[in-house]
């Protein structure tokens, strides 16, 4: 069980620990504390059904407490200074030093003018330590001026070692904000756990409509995903199908138009050469009724005159040369036949080639419209399993809400 004053010092003491940085979450802290010690009021439910995570970040309260001790104002002016220190330091021996000698260059000149039976017995070193007979302040003095020089070089050493130290001093510091920063999530985490265990009690409960309310809609969000997922398929159907047919189309025009000039082809070549058979045969016709006139003509004669054997028989002969020539003449005429009969015959065989492909083409094209539309039919059957496994479970549904609200309906009093 756990103790509510325990939660509420924890909350309070969270609060007090982030206003500091963090007015917005700490002022959350406190209502959420008011809320807790007056449970009375309708707030501890609101607090229970709503995310504590989400109202009061961790992440968010962490990063701003980083942000607040940043602090890169006084970071950069500490930089400033120390930048500064390190430049002068080396400089003030070199300043004092020539300040010094300056002056008793000065003064050493009226000294040996005042005393010319003493000039050379005593040294330049002698009068600057000893002053000028009370003409050099005591601090400008040789000894003095050395001994302030070395102060000055010993400081500076100093002031440069702690300056060596300062990033292990300002990387120490990082680790320390570090584990403070840890510390602090880590408390807010126990924090906000400890109230979501104590609120878990508060939290609503959903009534049976409720559930079934939270049923029906899951069931129609489902039902919406498969009709929008069946819109996209019959889609993609559709589209296939329209390029599969305008694919066949564009197959169809073309082996018509194949055809159309093969045939058109072929035709024109048996027309020009069944014309030049006619006119070849013709001629040869014309030629064998003349030799058979001239042959009637010749038997004739020789039924008339029988003395003109030597005669007949020269025409004869001029008509086996005529008929010879004849014979010739019709062989030239079948060897020349014989080349545009062979290329009918080779156009027949790739017209025969052009068919033959055409139908193969063909053949798996109508294979290919019979695999849609089984497709199409096995989707449109998945798709009607899956309306009618909805219907039922609407259905399901609904005689469930009735027997629940009959069952929650309180017994009138009689």
């Amino acid at each position: 069980m756990i103790d509510i004053m325990h939660v509420t010092e924890l909350l309070a003491e969270m609060a007090r620990r982030i206003e500091s940085f963090d007015g917005e979450s700490a002022g959350r802290l406190k209502l959420l504390n008011a809320a807790i010690q007056d449970e009375a009021s309708g707030e501890i439910n609101a607090w229970a059904d709503s995310d504590l995570y989400q109202l009061i970040d961790p992440a968010l309260v962490c990063e701003r407490y980083r942000s607040y001790q940043a602090r890169p104002a006084r970071s950069r002016v500490e930089l400033n200074g120390r930048t500064l220190l390190r430049i002068l330091l080396p400089c003030l021996p070199l300043l004092l030093t020539g300040v010094s000698l300056i002056q008793a260059l000065t003064l050493y000149p009226a000294v040996l003018a005042a005393s010319p039976a003493g000039r050379g017995s005593q040294s330049f070193l002698f009068w600057w330590q000893q002053g000028f007979n009370g003409q050099l302040p005591g601090w400008l003095r040789a000894s003095n001026v050395l001994l302030l020089d070395l102060l000055l070089l010993l400081a500076w050493l100093i002031s440069s070692l702690w300056l060596a130290g300062v990033p292990s001093l300002q990387q120490q510091q990082s680790q320390e904000q570090a584990r403070q920063e840890q510390d602090l999530r880590a408390a807010l985490n126990h924090t906000l756990a400890m109230v979501t265990l104590y609120l878990a009690h508060y939290k609503s409960q959903l009534s049976t409509a409720d559930n079934l309310t939270l049923l029906a809609r899951r069931i129609d969000s489902m039902g919406r995903r498969l009709e929008t997922n069946f819109e996209q398929v019959s889609a993609s159907f559709d589209s296939m199908t329209r390029q599969v047919s305008e694919r066949f189309a564009g197959i169809a025009q073309e082996l018509t138009r194949e055809f159309d000039g093969v045939t058109t082809d072929i035709t024109t070549r048996y027309d020009g050469m069944s014309q030049q058979v006619m006119h070849r045969f013709g001629q040869m016709t014309d030629r064998m009724l003349e030799q058979l006139l001239e042959g009637s003509k010749y038997l004739k004669e020789m039924d008339r005159l029988s003395g003109g054997v030597v005669q007949t028989a020269d025409h004869v002969r001029a008509a086996a040369t005529i008929l010879q020539q004849t014979n010739g003449e019709l062989t030239r005429q079948a060897q020349n036949l014989a080349l545009p009969t062979a290329e009918l015959a080779r156009q027949q065989a790739s017209l025969i080639t052009a068919a033959s492909q055409s139908t193969q083409l063909l053949q798996e094209i109508s294979h290919t419209m019979t695999d849609l539309s089984q497709q199409q039919d096995r989707w449109g059957t998945d798709l009607r399993n899956i309306l009618d496994t909805l219907d039922l479970t609407i259905e399901r549904a609904a005689e469930l809400a009735l027997q629940y609200t009959h069952k929650e309906e309180p017994p009138s009093n009689k």
